[in-house]
């Protein structure tokens, strides 16, 4: 036997220099070409001439990789910027825009006929207020807080034209008007940092992993559904940002990678942006803005209009999307090789037990303290009651603030001031998870030290996030307050015509698409566009032969390729600053979530142009 093994060996030897095979007690048989014999020697001799071979292969390889390096073409070359690098990009690219494309700029925007879509300054204050005399801090009409529109505003308001130098102040114009996002970011990073830090997050996990047993892809549907849930009633994406840290290394100590935690959330939230039901940052503010243009027919536009249409939509595609994600994810589980990004798996598993406190998958389980529990209950309430207080509640049942049932309403004003439940933005969520973060810390015996330093370390965390959104929000700000957005609108929609209904709801939809690769924001483009498209829907309106039924069906088509435009845009688009601050906070890079996303964004484009005319013609 021992000759045949030898044999053998001789005959791979023909083909290498040299192979050695490790044996117990620190020692190994080495088989070298020259002798094709075998001598015993130390493990810890081997191991110097092994580090020895080792760094010399390493040379080799960086010698022939720079060889093939130099044969490359340029395009070979090329690689995808960071994702700081490309927002940058893109702002400035938009500035240039304004130099190279006519427009009149924000205020004063004609269509073919020289009739003005957008008022001018002087005619919304009436009263001589100019746009240096707003404060700051006033809300503006067109929906964008924080900052008044005078700051966004080149050459305040008389020239539609950004310069360069312009460049720094409309990124801090884009800081302050994402100031509620950006901390809510950091408190999030806070707020996770205690749980992390305290080592409950690792048991949790110990506890849902011996509870499944082998059963974790029944997680796949589920949160893919309750993301797609948050983003068609309340438009959940900057929200989702605590998730990754927490459900991304959960799904790979389960046994899936990282594309499928990153793929559930994203793709979760945004299939419910698009098939937005109730949305009120999608299809209310859409379906106000032409209330408010105040052309005829379009007054009475609301967005209680076609929501069952758009009820429907959205089961189809969370089952579809909810199916592809969960096929994926079974496969990966499966075998690792299917996993899109198979060549980064086991580095991506060792930051995930890191992020857990270095949890080991064969390590005993332990049962957690009765603060740990309690910690844990906590720490999935707060994330629970964000979801509570950004539903609108009272567009569902009919209440506000003045009117809602008494024990509704004591409830939200005990806790939460005159920010009832159902109205709450990003100051009342800061609030919410600051407050949670100080009782987790008191319940894991921190003292106020511990608990500033755990807090700033969790923000530091997320300081690269808060940074991308604060510089991709300047871009929104350049193409709606110089023009280009409206003058872009008007422009494709002038040279439509007089169509039918369902025509004119899929022509907008491109339009959309590409103002959405741009404007993100859904409830900023919606403010931009929303008055225009009332115009031109009352035109196209009163030549038919009945003009409210022909309004009534073009506000429903066209409030659905609305939605549907900006939830796929925002699916993968680069121009997407939250998109990149998602993948950073996932820990992972652009390029590599680019296809899946790109793919999906297809298949929904796809499906889109075929439910928008049919909602369009049931609506008839």
């Amino acid at each position: 036997m021992n000759n045949e093994i030898e044999s053998i060996v001789e005959e791979v030897v023909d083909k290498k220099d040299e192979i050695t095979i490790d044996l117990k007690e620190n020692t190994s048989i080495v088989f070298s070409k020259e002798k094709k014999s075998k001598e015993k020697k130390s493990n810890e001799v081997s191991s110097v001439v092994s580090k020895e071979a080792t760094e010399k292969t390493k040379v080799k390889v960086s010698e022939k990789e720079k060889e093939k390096n130099k044969k490359k073409k340029w395009y070979q070359k090329f690689k995808i910027p960071k994702a700081l690098t490309i927002i940058v990009g893109i702002l400035l690219i938009c500035i240039f825009l304004t130099w190279i494309i006519p427009h009149e700029g924000y205020f004063k925007v004609e269509d073919s006929s020289g009739n003005i879509i957008h008022q001018q300054y002087s005619e919304l204050y009436p009263d001589g207020i100019q746009p240096g005399d707003i404060n700051w801090f006033d809300s503006t009409p067109f929906g964008l807080n924080f900052v008044s529109d005078y700051w966004y505003m080149p050459g305040g308001g008389m020239d539609p034209r950004y310069g360069f130098f312009d460049t720094i102040e409309v990124i801090i114009a884009g800081f302050l008007g994402a100031a509620g996002v950006i901390f809510f970011v950091f408190a999030i990073g806070a707020f996770i940092e205690v749980m992390m830090s305290s080592g409950t997050l690792e048991k949790g996990v110990g506890a849902l992993e011996n509870k499944l047993k082998g059963k974790e892809i029944i997680l796949i549907p589920i949160l893919f559904t309750l993301f797609a849930l948050g983003g068609t009633t309340y438009g959940m994406q900057e929200e989702t940002i605590g998730f990754f840290p927490i459900i991304i290394p959960f799904l790979l100590i389960a046994g899936f990678d990282s594309m499928t935690g990153f793929l559930v959330i994203v793709m979760g939230s945004t299939t419910g942006i698009a098939a937005s039901t109730v949305n009120p940052f999608s299809v209310t503010v859409y379906a106000d803005a032409m209330a408010n243009s105040g052309a005829d027919y379009v007054t009475t536009a609301s967005s209680s209009m076609g929501m069952g249409g758009r009820f429907a939509i959205f089961a189809l595609f969370t089952i579809i999307g909810g199916s592809i994600i969960t096929f994926y994810a079974a496969r990966v589980k499966k075998d690792k090789s299917h996993s899109l990004l198979a060549d980064q798996y086991e580095d991506d598993l060792k930051w995930a037990r890191d992020q857990y406190g270095g949890i080991d998958e064969h390590a005993e389980y332990k049962k957690m303290s009765k603060r740990q529990v309690i910690a844990i209950w906590i720490f999935g309430g707060t994330f629970l009651l964000m979801v509570i207080g950004m539903m609108p509640w009272g567009d569902w049942f009919g209440f506000d603030s003045s009117t809602a049932p008494d024990g509704f309403a004591i409830f939200s004003s005990l806790f939460f001031g005159s920010a009832m439940i159902g109205t709450w933005y990003y100051i009342q969520l800061i609030f919410l998870f600051l407050i949670m973060t100080i009782i987790l810390g008191i319940i894991f015996k921190m003292n106020g030290k511990d608990i500033s330093k755990t807090m700033i370390r969790g923000a530091k965390f997320m300081l690269s996030v808060a940074i991308i959104i604060g510089v991709a929000r300047a871009i929104s700000y350049v193409l709606i307050y110089s023009g280009l957005a409206d003058t872009i609108v008007v422009s494709l929609l002038s040279s439509i015509g007089d169509v039918s209904p369902i025509a004119f709801s899929i022509i907008v939809f491109p339009i959309f698409l590409i103002l959405g690769a741009f404007i993100t924001s859904t409830s900023g483009l919606a403010s931009a566009v929303g008055g225009i498209m009332g115009t031109f829907i009352s035109g196209i309106a009163v030549n038919s032969s009945d003009p409210q039924a022909t309004a009534d069906a073009l506000i429903i088509g066209t409030m659905l390729a609305y939605t549907l435009a900006t939830g796929i845009m925002n699916m993968w688009s680069p121009t997407n600053g939250l998109l990149l601050a998602q993948a950073e906070a996932g820990h992972l890079d652009y390029p590599k979530v680019f296809k899946p996303l790109f793919s999906y964004a297809i298949l929904i484009t796809i499906l889109s142009f075929l439910v928008i005319p049919g909602v369009t013609a049931l609506s008839m």
